[in-house]
């Protein structure tokens, strides 16, 4: 993430490409369960339910 001066790491988890960053250790909650197997209805229950979460809207798509 250039805009926000921090590192990314990727790793490429059976096609899927999840990331962690450095600066705080957050990583892309829906690419994780994706990686898990979850559907789509599925998921979006949980991601919506989660109490703490930070919503980012920029940066690259493929991420």
């Amino acid at each position: 993430w250039e805009d926000e001066g921090t590192l990314c790491f990727q790793i490429d988890a059976g096609g899927i490409i999840v990331a962690r960053r450095e600066d705080n250790n957050m990583i892309n909650g829906t690419k994780l369960l994706t990686v898990a197997g979850i559907d789509r209805a599925q998921r979006d229950g949980f991601l919506k339910s989660e109490k703490v979460r930070h919503v980012v809207k920029i940066g690259p798509m493929h991420l």
